[in-house]
């Protein structure tokens, strides 16, 4: 067998007639994935250069191969739409045709689709259009056997389940059941609503052993520890735009807190002179913190509170995650958090809402947001509806440059990511 392995033929032929059955690896053997791994090592590489070359990621799960791209226009190298008497068909490109037939595969016309972000992107009996979901089949199905189960019994689901899904008559619908719940929670994740009421019925119902979910914590409610007041005093009365600002802020890893730039610095990028944090449930008041890092172009600053015990013992771990592949497309669901127009006393704003379009402002491409974005609500977190950071508010009603601002629009955290976490930098040449 070829580099990287290196097996003998007596090794090779062993291990097949071990692992193999009438010529194939069985579907379902423990070691089938890792031998079509091993088979397929060659037509992967030449199909992650042939994604590369096309704009597209690739992507293989045993015999599944996935192409998906962020451009408009699907590459016809990979696959392409022909008109067949009328009616569109899609079918393989040359390139990626030409590429599995060389490493000994038939590619399967009737398994061939291409599929636009309107239409439902199902990879593997997952849903991945926006994040990971089941099918709203197998949601159907999960809810209509758990409701059998409470209103008639154990009997009569059982009797339901193999009526209705064409189960053999010896098999279990619970241990069925019990295994639908588990991929869901595997595909779902944690603190998730749906699938903790899914787990709590089940486990209410059945009298084996029951299923392990922690309940979901309602991160909206967590929000407000982890965004603060952002206050700014400027000491030099000689600067032409020396005012006092007060703006919003977030917490992120290592205890630092991002806000915008223009609420943290001057027009030159140098620091307003007196910069402190407050957070609602702290009684002792304003942090003073410094300018670690700010840049004027992309609006966006990183502030490091100076107490560097108080915020790795308490700060730090208010720290909120981002989603840098979030959508930020039309339509999607997003939650506004900051402190506009804040006074002594008040609450923070939280607003949930969605993406209405995308804008230019002053070099920035920002999305709009349905949410007004009112003066001291810049530099405040934008979520998705996992409360994951997906951009931060820049500009909207009641700002000083109302001619110039797009009203109600976010930097798209992805725009950001190299300022926010700047990538290691390869170790200096050896002298």
């Amino acid at each position: 067998m070829a580099q990287p392995y290196g097996l003998s033929n007596s090794i090779a032929t062993t291990i097949a007639c071990l692992t193999t059955f009438d010529n194939k690896l069985p579907f379902g053997g423990p070691t089938s994935p890792i031998l079509s791994n091993m088979i397929c090592s060659g037509l992967d590489a030449e199909l992650a250069k042939l994604g590369r070359d096309t704009g597209s990621f690739y992507t293989r799960f045993a015999d599944d191969m996935v192409f998906s791209t962020q451009k408009s226009r699907f590459a016809h190298q990979i696959a392409q739409l022909v008109d067949e008497d009328g009616v569109g068909k899609i079918i393989p490109g040359p390139d990626l045709d030409q590429i599995v037939t060389k490493h000994g595969f038939t590619l399967n016309p009737a398994k061939t689709r291409l599929k636009s972000r309107q239409d439902r992107q199902i990879v593997c009996g997952v849903m991945c259009n926006e994040k990971l979901n089941i099918r709203r089949e197998l949601r159907r199905e999960i809810r209509a056997i758990l409701n059998a189960w409470q209103k008639y019994g154990e009997d009569k689901a059982q009797e339901y389940w193999v009526s209705n899904y064409g189960r053999p008559e010896n098999s279990s619908f619970e241990l069925s059941l019990r295994g639908k719940i588990e991929f869901m929670r595997h595909i779902r994740g944690e603190n998730d609503e749906t699938v903790w009421k899914t787990v709590q019925k089940f486990n209410q119902l059945t009298s084996g052993s029951l299923i392990s979910y922690e309940p979901p914590t309602d991160w909206r409610a967590e929000l407000e520890r982890s965004i603060c007041i952002v206050a700014a005093e400027s000491g030099d009365i000689k600067k032409a735009d020396a005012v006092a600002r007060q703006g919003s802020g977030f917490v992120i890893q290592d205890g630092l807190i991002v806000t915008n730039a223009h609420v943290a610095c001057y027009a030159d990028g140098s620091s307003v002179e007196k910069l402190s944090v407050s957070f609602r449930d702290l009684a002792f008041g304003a942090l003073d913190v410094e300018l670690l890092r700010s840049s004027i172009d992309a609006d966006v600053a990183i502030l490091r509170i100076k107490d560097q015990a108080l915020a790795t013992s308490l700060i730090e771990a208010r720290a909120l995650d981002f989603d840098f592949n979030a959508s930020t497309e039309v339509g999607a669901t997003v939650t506004l958090a900051g402190y506009p127009n804040h006074t002594d006393g008040d609450t923070a704003h939280v607003a949930v809402g969605h993406v209405t379009g995308k804008s230019q402002y002053l070099g920035l491409e920002l999305f709009r947001i349905s949410q007004n974005v009112i003066y001291g609500n810049s530099g405040g977190p934008v979520l998705d509806d996992r409360g994951k950071i997906l951009g931060i508010a820049v500009c909207g009603s009641g700002e000083s440059d109302a001619p110039y601002t797009v009203h109600n629009g976010a930097i798209p955290a992805k725009a950001v990511r190299d300022f926010l976490f700047p990538p290691l930098l390869d170790p200096p040449l050896p002298t």
